[in-house]
């Protein structure tokens, strides 16, 4: 159950992150990617802590 908070975590935000950065070009794109990925990989790891 874990890991499927995780990979939602890490495709949300990730994706998030991606729509963000894309305004300023490639590279800022996927500096917020991986930023929005550890974001929600942090997210979900409390989330699960919280209430599993």
């Amino acid at each position: 159950m874990m890991k499927l908070f995780m990979i939602v975590g890490i495709t949300v935000f990730g994706s998030l992150g991606w729509w963000l950065g894309s305004k300023w070009g490639i590279y800022t794109s996927l500096l917020f990617s991986t930023v929005g990925s550890l974001i929600g990989l942090w997210l979900a790891y409390k989330f699960y802590k919280e209430f599993f």
